[in-house]
């Protein structure tokens, strides 16, 4: 009887602590990039209203001009709409929504809007437009649906200034 030897041979693989390693490292960075994600889809979202904020108050502003009369920006808060009228030197609507209404997105809410100093929680908000380039001063806190109001950082500000009728947007909750 010859001696037979038993040789092994080393198979090329990974072990199974190995896999459970990648897919552990895997889930954590998966886990990551989907919180980053999400803040990024919250934070667009800020940021596409505050655009149509900034634009609708442009196009009042050189609507006022142009036409050398009088225009109210006007945010249903209530519905999330905006549109302008025209108006007369008393605020009364002479031609209402001369702007085709549309909406701000869904996901986004005013948590604050101040209008000349004054809060306006619900309902129709009314911004005023002049001729001679002037505004009444404004002030709108966004935030994003799923985003925490206590951090400063998920809330974008729009503010319109009262003596020529600009605006501009600022992270956070700005006076």
């Amino acid at each position: 009887m010859g001696l037979h030897r038993i040789q092994r041979v080393r198979v090329a693989g990974y072990s199974l602590l190995e896999a459970l390693t990648v897919l552990v490292v895997m889930a954590i960075i998966t886990s990551f990039a989907v919180v980053v994600y999400g803040s990024y889809r919250r934070a667009a979202r800020a940021r596409s209203a505050a655009q149509q904020f900034e634009a609708l108050f442009g196009t009042a502003r050189t609507l006022a001009i142009n036409q050398n009369a009088h225009f109210q920006a006007v945010l249903d808060l209530g519905n999330s709409g905006l549109w302008i009228d025209q108006v007369d030197s008393l605020g009364q609507v002479i031609t209402p929504k001369i702007t085709t209404p549309e909406a701000w997105s869904a996901y986004v809410h005013p948590v604050e809007l101040f209008i000349n100093g004054l809060p306006y929680p619900t309902g129709l908000a009314r911004i005023q437009f002049h001729p001679n380039g002037t505004s009444d001063a404004a002030r709108i806190v966004l935030l994003s649906e799923g985003a925490d109001s206590r951090s400063t950082g998920e809330l974008l500000t729009v503010k319109l200034f009262s003596s020529t009728a600009r605006t501009r947007t600022y992270p956070g909750n700005r006076p």
